[in-house]
């Protein structure tokens, strides 16, 4: 018997000004697990028919054992897209992880990455259309 519960929490934020474009988003989620366990075994019993084997009748070897585990996890993420003029652009994401099941010293793992830098070339030239990007990632 346990639960398992998780809230996920997002927000969005878009702005352009002038020949600027930036997109963003900011999330937190909350995530909380409980098992328990209860088990008993018996050997030796009176009868061999089925519908009497049950834990009360057994002979010997009674063992009963149990147990109950908990974790949670925090993690906090973002994502920044922004580009100018449409033509120069960037991207970056970022995860803190945090878990009860991390080492007592190291309880939060962080993964940042640079999705990419890029500079989009395009336009008409004569009678065809030239859409091309150069990018990098990491």
């Amino acid at each position: 018997m346990g639960y398992t519960w998780q809230n996920d929490y997002l927000l969005y934020f878009n702005k352009d000004w002038e020949k600027h474009h930036l997109d963003a988003m900011a999330g937190l989620s909350l995530q909380a697990n409980q098992d328990k366990a209860v088990n008993g075994t018996v050997r030796s019993f009176l009868n061999d028919e089925e519908h009497m084997q049950v834990l009360n009748a057994g002979q010997r070897d009674w063992r009963a054992t149990g147990g109950l585990t908990r974790w949670s996890m925090l993690s906090y993420f973002g994502n920044v897209n922004y580009n100018f003029m449409s033509r120069y652009l960037f991207s970056f994401n970022m995860r803190v992880d945090g878990s009860s099941r991390f080492g007592k010293n190291n309880k939060y793992g962080y993964f940042p990455r640079i999705n990419g830098l890029a500079y989009q070339f395009g336009g008409v030239h004569g009678r065809c259309l030239l859409d091309l990007k150069l990018k990098t990632t990491r």
